[in-house]
C-alpha cells in the first residue's frame, strides 16, 4: 500500500482489498501505474525505506503483479491456520 501511495501517479485510484477464503487471506492493491514492483537498494541496515518488496516476498506465501487496463493490481497470499479458543 505505501509503494502505492508513493509511487503512483498523483491522481490515481488506489484500492485496498483483503478476501479470505479458507486458509488463506489474499491481499490486493491496485493503482494506475503500469510500472511494477521494483527491489529497492538497501543502502544502509537502518533505511526506513526500499523494503517493501523484500518484505512482501518474505512474508508471503506467494505474490505477483497482474497488469489491468492502464495499471496495475499487486497481490499476496498468507496461509493462515483457525484459531480454536477454549
Amino acid at each position: 500500500m505505501t509503494n502505492a501511495l508513493r509511487h503512483a501517479p498523483a491522481t490515481s485510484a488506489i484500492r485496498l482489498e483483503l478476501t479470505c477464503r479458507h486458509n488463506t487471506v489474499r491481499v490486493t492493491v491496485s493503482d494506475d501505474s503500469t510500472a511494477p514492483p521494483v527491489r529497492g537498494r538497501l543502502r544502509s541496515w537502518k533505511a526506513e525505506g526500499h523494503r517493501g518488496v523484500e518484505l512482501v516476498d518474505a512474508l508471503a506465501d506467494r505474490w505477483g503483479t497482474e497488469l489491468r487496463g492502464g495499471g496495475k493490481t499487486v497481490w499476496c497470499e498468507l496461509r493462515v491456520e483457525p484459531r480454536i479458543e477454549v
